[in-house]
C-alpha cells in the first residue's frame, strides 16, 4: 500500500512538471513548431500502423491453424465413411454370392433333429407310464436290514405312544445305535410325525408308504439264514417292548 502511494506521487509529479514546462516556455517563439508536431503525429501513426499489422499477422496465423485443423478432422471424417461404404459394399457382394440352398438345408436339418428330440422325449416318457402302471415297484427293495427294522420300530411305536430309544429296546446295542439314527433321518425327512421328548422319540404320526405286515415280509425274504434268525430275533424285541403296558417309574431308587 505504501509503495503504490509512492508511485502516485510520482506520477503526479512529473505530470506536473510537464504541465508547468508547457505553459512556460512560449511556443510561438519556437522555430518549424508545425513541422515538428506534423512529424511527430506522422511517427505516431507510423508506429501505431505497424503494432496493427504485427497483431493482425499473429491473428490471421492463429485463424489460418485452426482452419488447418479443421481440414484435417474433416479429411478423417470422408476417409472414415469411403471405408464403412467398402465394407457395407464387400458385406452386400458376400451375403449375394453366398447360396441360398444352404441355408435352407440347415434349417431343414435344425428342424428334423428338433422334432428327432421330441419324438424321442414322448417314447420315453410313454414308457416310464407304461412301467409305472404296468409294475407295482418296491420302495424298501434297495434299503438296508437296520432301515427296514427302523421302519418296524416305527409303526410298532405309532400305536402304542410309547417314548422310546432304540439303544433301549434292542440287545445289539450298535444295531440299536444305526436304528436311532436312521429315524432321525425318518424325523428330519417329515416321511413320519416323530417328536423327541426327554430325549427319547415319540411317533404321533405312521409312514403312509409302508406297513408292519410289508416291512416284516421283506425281513421275512432274506437268503442268510443267520441275519434272518437275528432280525426275527430284534423284530421279537420290539413286539416284546411295545406290547408291555407303561408303568410309573419308581421311586426307591430316589429314596
Amino acid at each position: 500500500m505504501k509503495i503504490n502511494r509512492v508511485h502516485f506521487y510520482y506520477i503526479i509529479g512529473i505530470l506536473g512538471f510537464l504541465l508547468i514546462i508547457s505553459l512556460s516556455v512560449n511556443w510561438s517563439s519556437v522555430p518549424r513548431l508545425p513541422e515538428i508536431l506534423s512529424f511527430a503525429l506522422g511517427f505516431a501513426s507510423f508506429v501505431l500502423a505497424m503494432v496493427a499489422i504485427s497483431q493482425s499477422l499473429n491473428s490471421s496465423q492463429g485463424i489460418a491453424k485452426g482452419i488447418e485443423e479443421i481440414s484435417f478432422a474433416s479429411k478423417s471424417v470422408s476417409d472414415a465413411t469411403v471405408q464403412l461404404q467398402d465394407a457395407a459394399n464387400s458385406i452386400a457382394a458376400s451375403a449375394a454370392s453366398f447360396p441360398h440352398e444352404k441355408i435352407d438345408q440347415v434349417a431343414r436339418n435344425v428342424t428334423a433333429m428338433m422334432d428327432s428330440i421330441n419324438d424321442n422325449a414322448n417314447t420315453e416318457t410313454q414308457k416310464n407310464a407304461d412301467l409305472n402302471t404296468d409294475e407295482e415297484i418296491d420302495p424298501f427293495e434297495n434299503i438296508t436290514i437296520g432301515g427296514l427294522l427302523s421302519y418296524y420300530i416305527v409303526l410298532s411305536a405309532a400305536g402304542s405312544k410309547k417314548k422310546f430309544l432304540c439303544t433301549s429296546i434292542l440287545s445289539n446295542k450298535a444295531l440299536g445305535s444305526y436304528c436311532d439314527g436312521f429315524i432321525a433321518s425318518i424325523r428330519s425327512s417329515q416321511l413320519a410325525g416323530i417328536d423327541i421328548s426327554d430325549g427319547d422319540f415319540i411317533v404321533v404320526r405312521a409312514p403312509k408308504s409302508t406297513n408292519k405286515k410289508q416291512i416284516l415280509s421283506n425281513i421275512k425274504s432274506l437268503d442268510d439264514k443267520d441275519v434272518l434268525s437275528y432280525m426275527l430275533e430284534s423284530v421279537g424285541e420290539v413286539d416284546a417292548y411295545f406290547s408291555k403296558t407303561p408303568r410309573r417309574r419308581s421311586s426307591k431308587g430316589a429314596n
